[in-house]
């Protein structure tokens, strides 16, 4: 009976405890979050793409024209010739299957048939207006620019380092899920521990909003500081797309790191209510046990 009212009071030893789990428990919570963040948010296909907006598909398609254009200069031909040869419907459809294809392991080839032909047209128009009369020194001239021109963008689509996101994408996606369970089993024994030292509830969860608190401080602090400063729009990424993807990536994930932290910060507030609401009940019990 005596050990009973011991357990029941509140105990220094206990509370030095329950703090020292419930901030490995904030650590395991942000763990947690950071591997579902890389997991979804970066890792996965829709996550993956979901970082490549319109200014991306835009800079892509600039990048092509200006590849082409310098190509074009030595060769006589009209660097004009070249210009606006693909929409950036284009580049974006090329450029996301491109990308699919690669995290599937196959290869994706642009169907580029419309763009040669036009491509072809052009060219001869050229020779025309200019003079030049069509022969089949004139039809080889064309057949290897418009395949030149065709390869600067098959290579200008397939983003750069993608084989190696890819392999990283792939090696993560095998042990992330064994990753993300063993820490879902050491989130689970700490919270049971944290409760079973307490004999009343409120107490117990009171930790564990504690833990859930810190775990959105971290989630939040950090992430938040560096976004706020734009320190990684330092990064030093080229060409201008591929910075361009660069920055928007670290963004989406600093951003999804903000967005743990309110869910913790949603899971601490409501504990908190549970917490005042269970110990007005254990306030109001231990009254009428008086009585």
């Amino acid at each position: 009976m005596r050990y009973n009212d011991a357990y029941r009071r509140p105990s220094r030893t206990r509370n030095w405890v329950s703090l020292v789990f419930s901030f490995f428990l904030a650590l395991a919570l942000v763990a947690e979050a950071a591997l579902l963040i890389v997991h979804v948010g970066v890792f996965s296909e829709g996550g993956f793409l979901s970082v490549l907006d319109e200014t991306y598909y835009q800079l892509v398609r600039t990048y092509v024209d200006d590849q082409c254009y310098y190509y074009t200069i030595p060769t006589g031909i009209k660097p004009e010739v070249a210009r606006d040869l693909f929409t950036v419907e284009d580049v974006q459809y090329d450029v996301r299957q491109h990308i699919l294809g690669t995290f599937a392991g196959s290869e994706y080839e642009p169907n580029t048939s419309t763009a040669e032909e036009e491509l072809t047209e052009r060219v001869n128009s050229f020779f025309t207006e200019s003079g030049t009369k069509l022969s089949a020194e004139t039809d080889e001239i064309c057949s290897t620019y418009v395949s030149e021109i065709m390869g600067i963008y098959r290579d200008v689509v397939k983003m750069p380092g993608l084989g190696t996101i890819a392999n990283i994408r792939n090696n993560y996606m095998k042990y992330s899920l064994i990753g993300s369970v063993a820490i879902s089993l050491v989130i689970i024994v700490l919270s049971v521990t944290i409760i079973r030292l307490h004999h009343f509830p409120h107490r117990a969860l009171r930790y564990l909003a504690y833990a859930t608190g810190g775990a959105a401080l971290m989630c939040f602090v950090v992430p938040f500081a560096i976004y706020q400063s734009g320190a990684y729009l330092g990064l030093n990424f080229t060409p201008q797309y591929f910075y361009h993807f660069g920055t928007s990536l670290v963004a989406h994930v600093l951003k999804l790191f903000m967005l743990a932290a309110l869910v913790y910060l949603i899971v601490t507030i409501v504990l908190i209510l549970v917490v005042g609401s269970l110990r007005g009940r254990s306030a109001s019990h231990g009254g009428h046990h008086s009585h």
